[in-house]
């Protein structure tokens, strides 16, 4: 529920800035695909809570983040720099 009502009302004020072009120009394709799955992430995540123990469910999304990171370095060669790793750090010890 909490992203339908940020769609409605992130959605008008995005049209209002840009127009009907809300999908930037430049690889569209890839947006649309970050998009379908981070709805598919959501479904997955609440199925999880709905099936598993809550802390493992929630220990899983936690750790989300950090492969993801690791996966950017590894597939498309980005670079980890102190402040991503320190963000990750923080940010994994803040939902401890």
């Amino acid at each position: 529920m909490r992203y339908a009502v940020a769609c409605l009302i992130v959605l008008p004020y995005a049209v209002a800035i840009h127009g009907l072009r809300i999908i930037p120009a430049e690889r569209p394709a890839s947006h649309v695909f970050r998009t379908v799955f981070l709805v598919a992430a959501m479904t997955l995540y609440f199925l999880s809570i709905a099936r598993i123990p809550l802390a493992t469910a929630v220990s899983t999304y936690f750790v989300g983040p950090i492969i993801a990171a690791v996966l950017s370095v590894a597939v498309i060669k980005e670079r980890m720099t102190s402040q991503k790793a320190l963000s990750l750090a923080l940010g994994f010890l803040a939902g401890c």
